[in-house]
Formats: structure tokens, sequence, C-alpha cells
């Protein structure tokens, strides 16, 4: 998925909690497919990360710690369950015999 930083920019508000969940929402509608909460990470740490590049600070105000598979912070699960909570997407979590997963789509998404 290629977004331009600009475009998100544009849609993002001012508030440091809020930017976060107005860029997780951003993602997961941009998506062509539901998002694996690990890619959502992952997204969320390359827009911070080219953020950062472009003007010097993080656009989401995340603390990103570095672990075995990748970046993490727990505020994208935070922000995903409020925004959950709000009726904005859906936090979906799936178990089959070999492996368990959560996926982040937005409500009206309509994925074929």
């Amino acid at each position: 998925m290629h977004v331009r930083l600009s475009n998100l920019e544009r849609r993002v508000s001012q508030s440091q909690s809020a930017r976060l969940e107005d860029v997780i929402l951003f993602l997961v509608s941009e998506a062509p497919e539901p998002l694996g909460i690990t890619q959502l990470m992952k997204l969320v740490y390359l827009v911070d990360v080219e953020h950062v590049r472009l003007y010097g600070t993080s656009l989401t105000g995340a603390e990103w710690t570095w672990y075995h598979h990748g970046p993490f912070t727990p505020a994208v699960y935070g922000a995903v369950e409020e925004l959950d909570e709000a009726g904005i997407v859906r936090d979906e979590i799936a178990v089959s015999v070999a492996a368990r997963w959560r996926n982040v789509v937005p409500i009206n998404a309509d994925f074929d």
C-alpha cells in the first residue's frame, strides 16, 4: 500500500491521541484488504519514521520499542480499542486450529 504522507497529514487533527487514531483510520480505510494488527503496527511506525525524516517530529507521538518481530507501541492497541468502542472500526479476533490473528477493518468496509 502506497500512501502519500501529505494526504495523510491533511486528515489528522492536532492532539497526539487523535492523531494516532486518525492515522490508524486512514491506513485501514485505504488498505485493499483487512490489516492484521502486526501489519497495522508496522505501517503506523513507518508513517512516524517518514514524518520524522521529513519534519523532525513524530506524527503520532507514540513511544516505540523495538522487539524481535519489529516496532511496537501499546498506544496502537489502545487507539484500536477506542475506535472499536466508538463503532468506527471492527477489531476482529479470529482463531483457527493452526493460528490466532487479529484484523482491524473500517465499519463500512466491503472486502471481497
